[in-house]
């Protein structure tokens, strides 16, 4: 009896690299896949990919499984079954290995038969350690609902603590005394993220080289990275000293310098930003109907983008759309790139990096009646294969953010690392490693970054980032001087000035300012709260006005500025009094003369011979 095998390759896709592809299949076998991640102490990791084929049919078996794995960093990859070795063909490709193992060797033959294997290797890009945060992403599984069977385990040191932040939140956990064991079962619509720690912080140096070549004097800016609602910075050092720093509607912290004719300037800067998962409050700026305009880059008028944005309706749709069409082109990431704006990106999909990640989205977005912006700065990457950068000037990345409505707070998200990540999601949280230099919302363009304050002369790099293991403490209150009169007059309204100054190389936010004024009127010209750019002094003004008008005694007054009270007891002085007085005395005066002259009052000799009564008997 003659039985007709037929050869067929199962390929089960672990998918980290330009956009989906299509994922061979057959009716013939039932798959189990079951993976294991044990994260070292040392943020290596070894995975455990467990395969079981079932054959479905009597003459048909597996020959070949392909995994394709989301790392470029590999090491010891092998496969095995219960007898052995099986022989392992290894592929490297941009942003991932194709590992495809024979399966030929030992083949399991007839119905229900079953072949199990298994594929290991040691990976250095699932976890990064970076500064004071333990990150792990496990790429989704892109063809994971055509298994029967899908299940992922991650195992993390014990010591490492709970996760801060975890996506999707695990089927069961299970602590040991050596491990955190998490389990997931089928996570299908995303990868598997955790996130160790809470704060992470940068030492960040940045050069700007700027220059009036005119022959007159002028103001110029530049754009420090500015505060965000997960970014916090403080300027450590900067030099020379601006005049001033101003915040923009957007956000941007721009600081400017008087140039002379002719002059060029070197700034130097020493910065520390801290970043946060959990948004630090709504201290920022609003959306404006500017966050919904077209621009040349965001044609959000464009009939195709509107088209598209009616079926697509919600950032989450938006995103997925961007991450899933465009493709990212590392040849021309490694060029210095023209940028092509939201509407080539949408014709050219096969060639896009972060910009047109970026310019997508925000299209979209604002086509779809979302408020959206454009962030560009630095990203902290280990592995630009993965995580590229694809700016010109210091190695910079562009990311996209969006104004949630429900949550009043502008949202970060990533749909080029995304894409180049294979699925990692970075819609329902980012990272630590995003550090914002400049917000474009009014303009597409404008402020430029650090990073592209260069001269012809000067091409050299300009931006260096670091970790840094410290804390801030940003609870510092700022310096307050009161302005009260030593009097107040109980008939007009009296003008109290504040003037608050920051002295810190941060910003302050929320500094709540009261006056209490007990049998007072009280008239607020400025916002019960305030904030402040590092170094930044404001006005803020007050009028009161005492009810009592025959009121001549101290009132007192209660400045409340933060946490601290300042007590005042200027006098309030009623003018009626000596009004009073001066008119009482006048009429004395008044009627003691006419008693004189009409001879009422009879004086002592010596004072009827004085010069004063002569006169008034004149009179």
């Amino acid at each position: 009896m003659f039985i007709r095998l037929l050869t067929f390759s199962i390929f089960a896709i672990l998918w980290l690299s330009l956009q989906p592809t299509k994922v061979f299949a057959t009716k013939d076998f039932s798959t189990s896949f079951d993976s294991t991640y044990e994260i070292g102490e040392n943020i290596s990791t070894k995975v455990v990919h467990q395969i079981s084929l079932t054959n479905l049919k009597p003459n048909s078996y597996a020959s070949e499984f392909t995994l394709i794995i989301g790392s470029t960093n590999l090491d010891s990859i092998t496969a095995r079954d219960n007898s052995g070795l099986l022989p392992v063909a290894i592929n490297q490709k941009d942003n991932g290995v194709a590992v495809s193992v024979n399966l030929k060797s030992r083949p399991a033959l007839g119905l229900n038969q079953k072949k199990e294997f298994t594929i290991r290797y040691d990976s250095r890009d699932t976890a990064q350690k970076v500064g004071k945060i333990i990150e792990v992403n496990i790429p989704k599984l892109s063809n994971s609902k055509e298994f029967d069977s899908f299940t992922t385990n991650l195992l993390v040191p014990a010591k490492f603590g709970s996760p801060s932040l975890m996506v999707p939140e695990p089927a069961a956990k299970t602590p040991t005394a050596q491990y955190l064991s998490f389990t997931f079962d089928r996570n299908d619509e995303t990868g598997i993220s955790a996130v160790f720690g809470t704060t992470q912080s940068f030492s960040v140096f940045l050069k700007y080289f700027i220059s009036n070549p005119g022959g007159n004097q002028i103001q110029s800016s530049i754009a420090l990275p500015p505060d965000t609602a997960y970014q916090r910075v403080s300027i450590d050092r900067i030099k020379p000293l601006p005049i001033k720093l101003e915040a923009d509607i957007d956000g941007n912290w721009l600081a400017f310098y008087q140039l002379k004719p002719q002059q060029k300037l070197s700034i130097e800067a020493d910065l520390t930003v801290e970043i946060k998962m959990v948004p630090l409050g709504q201290n920022f700026p609003q959306p404006l109907p500017e966050h919904l305009q077209p621009s040349v880059f965001w044609q959000s008028d464009d009939p195709e983008i509107l088209a598209l944005a009616v079926k697509l309706k919600t950032p989450k749709e938006i995103y997925d759309y961007v991450v899933s069409n465009l493709t990212y082109d590392y040849t021309r990431a490694e060029k210095r790139n023209e940028r092509k704006g939201a509407k080539s990106a949408l014709k050219n999909p096969g060639s896009a990096i972060c910009t047109e990640f970026t310019d997508l989205f925000i299209a979209l977005s604002r086509a779809a009646g979302i408020p959206a912006r454009e962030l560009e700065g630095f990203a902290w990457t280990e592995n630009p294969k993965l995580r590229p950068l694809s700016l010109s000037g210091d190695i910079l990345h562009a990311w996209p953010e969006y104004w949630d409505k429900d949550r009043n707070l502008w949202v970060q998200v990533d749909p080029t690392w995304g894409n180049t990540t294979g699925l990692i999601d970075y819609f329902t949280k980012l990272d630590f490693n995003h550090i914002v230099f400049a917000i474009h919302g009014k303009s597409d363009t404008t402020p430029l970054p650090a990073g592209f304050y260069k001269t012809d002369e000067s091409q050299k790099k300009t931006v260096a980032v670091t970790p840094k293991n410290v804390s801030l403490d940003f609870t510092q209150e700022p310096e307050a001087q009161i302005f009260i009169p030593n009097t107040l007059p109980t008939y007009l309204f009296n003008r109290i000035s504040v003037m608050l100054t920051n002295q810190q190389s941060y910003a302050q936010y929320k500094i709540p300012v009261s006056i209490l004024v007990p049998g007072a009127e009280v008239k607020i010209n400025s916002p019960s709260e305030t904030n402040l750019l590092p170094w930044e002094t404001k006005s803020l003004e007050f009028k009161i006005k005492p009810r009592d008008l025959w009121m001549n005694k101290p009132l007192p007054i209660t400045v409340r500025i933060g946490l601290k009270t300042y007590e005042y007891q200027p006098k309030a002085v009623s003018p009626l009094k000596p009004i009073i007085g001066i008119f009482i005395g006048s009429a004395a005066i008044f009627a003691v003369i006419l008693a004189l002259r009409s001879g009422n009052i009879r004086l002592p000799g010596f004072l009827r011979n004085s010069h004063l009564y002569r006169e008034i008997k004149k009179s």
